[in-house]
């Protein structure tokens, strides 16, 4: 955990570094480019056209550490439904700003991310173990 953490804050890369793993396929929804996928991680860079937003959604038992390359995002945390018919209920919700590392796994519950500007495009990197 924690060096994938420190890895993840001290990713200094530039803009040409990753440029070419930058597509944007549409602006109505993010857009996922594999970097590198070994047996111990899975990197991608994931593109974010303004006001788009995942779905809720778990990781599948994998760990996920997220970096703000470009802009900001919103994070939003969800408590796991005690049946599949109840209704997914909002914990809290944080705003990630260039630069900021965040994590979650499956014990934390559930999350969506979005993009809350009106106009920009956000970018973020995530490293997906295993």
């Amino acid at each position: 955990f924690n060096k994938v953490q420190w890895l993840m804050e001290h990713y200094d890369a530039t803009t040409q570094d990753y440029e070419k793993y930058a597509i944007k396929l549409d602006e109505n929804q993010y857009t996922r480019n594999l970097i590198k996928n070994s047996p111990y991680f899975t990197l991608m860079l994931l593109m974010w056209p303004a006001n788009i937003a995942s779905p809720v959604h778990d990781h599948g038992g994998s760990e996920c550490w997220l970096r703000v390359v470009k802009g900001s995002l919103e994070e939003r945390f969800y408590e796991k439904p005690d049946k599949e018919s109840s209704p997914i209920q909002l914990r809290f919700s944080q705003v990630h700003k260039a630069d900021a590392v965040c994590f979650i796994n499956d014990e934390q519950g559930l999350h969506s991310i979005s993009n809350p500007s009106d106009d920009e495009w956000s970018i973020s990197l995530h490293c997906y173990v295993p």
